[in-house]
């Protein structure tokens, strides 16, 4: 949206730079020579027009294989760029879930401060505060996909509404497996959220 508005700002310019070349010809030697001038205008800017579109078409074909690249290690390496969501509303049980997923053998050889990303509430929501708590499971959830994660695995400790909204903006994304705390079984494998 703001590209084009500068691409809009941008030939408005050259419009209005083009109509100056022909009423400045216009007015020195009459008709010929403003078309001779706006000839002229339009020779030199399509040369220096020429760069920038050399530099998009490389910046393009740059994206467009650092992105083939991604898929590609994606492919061959499924389930491995993985992230840990930990939503708290009452208390904090990071350290709950760390232990926990030390103990599993798939987590153990992990970096878990790389990969755990949390949103936290406070002790006490109200129903003014799921706007807020919204947007920073969002926000949580930008920095997971923009660090190519393809697995997320969700805990979460807070009321139902909480759960609700976690599973609407997580659900159809990329795919999250949801665990729930048990008294005395520890945390346990819900599946994947549909």
């Amino acid at each position: 949206m703001n590209l084009q508005r500068h691409v809009g700002w941008f030939v408005l310019l050259i419009g209005l730079i083009a109509g100056g070349f022909f009423t400045w010809g216009f007015l020195q030697h009459g008709w010929p020579s403003g078309w001779l001038y706006l000839d002229r205008f339009g020779l030199v800017s399509s040369i220096l027009a020429f760069v920038p579109i050399v530099y998009a078409v490389y910046v393009y074909v740059r994206k467009v294989r650092h992105e083939e690249i991604e898929r590609q290690v994606i492919r061959r390496e499924p389930g491995s760029r993985l992230a840990i969501l930990i939503i708290e509303v009452k208390g904090n049980i990071r350290n709950q879930v760390e232990n926990y997923l030390l103990q599993q053998d798939r987590f153990s050889s992990l970096s878990l401060d790389d990969c755990i990303y949390e949103v936290q509430m406070a002790e006490h929501m109200e129903a003014g505060d799921l706007s807020k708590f919204r947007r920073d499971l969002n926000d949580a959830y930008e920095k997971i996909a923009t660090a190519g994660v393809d697995k997320i695995h969700l805990f979460i400790r807070g009321p139902a509404p909480v759960s609700v909204i976690a599973g609407q903006l997580l659900a159809n994304r990329i795919p999250t497996i949801l665990y729930h705390f048990q008294p005395n079984k520890g945390y346990q494998n819900w599946g994947v959220l549909q």
